[in-house]
């Protein structure tokens, strides 16, 4: 499973609920949990911040896939 999807259900946050707290759409947020598409920088800090977890740790699952 994806971190950003893991972390997401981990603090019990809809799709659509992530999405408000980052700023951006829920496809958005549904195309970074799949993998299609990776968070720009900005996006990555701010989704790093409402998720509670270090941004390294985030491009870490993206970089590797996880």
């Amino acid at each position: 499973m994806n971190l950003i999807k893991k972390y997401r259900l981990i603090r019990g946050y809809t799709q659509i609920e992530l999405s408000v707290r980052v700023g951006t759409t829920q496809s958005c947020i549904a195309r970074w949990e799949t993998g299609s598409r990776a968070p720009s920088v900005r996006n990555l800090a701010k989704l790093a911040i409402a998720l509670g977890v270090p941004v390294e740790q985030l491009v870490d699952s993206i970089i590797y896939n996880k």
